[in-house]
């Protein structure tokens, strides 16, 4: 029998390509940082005082709130980023900003916060500890994730069920729960 080489990961970047580092951010309360657009925009810009490389950001999608309870609705943007640090280092960094920002101890499952940071995709690694889960868990089924996503990187295929975006885009169209109410470009 002859030998076989080794297996190209056919989703791996190609040469010259940087990894993908995919990261949602929401607010819908005003906070130390401002308004939830302004706490957006503060938050990507101090990424880049941490030692993260912001690539692209998606456009600002005002969304309708998901679960339970009448809360406003959210400021979301996706950004794809590029850094050295572990996925463990950057959420430890994300719940820092987040906690800057306002946040304080935890909040209920969709609730209403002044920030939130949620790693999506961190170079295609498939992960499950008790602290975090890689794939996000949740960014097939939410518009105000897709749709941002869709935005920057429209060939993204989802590392565990190799669907394209594009796939889950046209499913999260009938979703209520965060679904997009308006879209605004990015401040400068």
């Amino acid at each position: 029998m002859g030998k076989i080489g080794p297996i190209a990961d056919i989703h791996s970047p190609k040469p010259g390509q940087r990894p993908v580092i995919i990261v949602a951010l929401g607010s819908n309360l005003t906070g130390p940082w401002g308004t939830p657009v302004q706490s957006l925009t503060y938050a990507i810009a101090r990424l880049s005082h941490e030692r993260v490389e912001v690539v692209r950001v998606s456009d600002i999608f005002i969304t309708a709130p998901v679960g339970p309870g009448r809360q406003a609705p959210y400021a979301n943007c996706v950004a794809q980023i590029v850094s050295h640090k572990s996925p463990e280092s950057l959420l430890s960094l994300f719940k820092m900003l987040e906690h800057q920002a306002g946040r304080r101890g935890l909040t209920p499952a969709w609730g209403p916060r002044t920030l939130d940071i949620d790693l999506l995709d961190y170079k295609r690694r498939i992960l499950r500890s008790p602290r975090l889960t890689l794939p996000h868990p949740h960014i097939s089924e939410r518009p105000f994730v897709i749709e941002p996503l869709y935005q920057i990187i429209p060939e993204w295929i989802h590392p565990v069920t190799f669907r394209k975006v594009e796939i889950l885009r046209q499913r999260c169209r009938n979703e209520i729960d965060g679904s997009i109410l308006s879209r605004q470009l990015f401040p400068a």
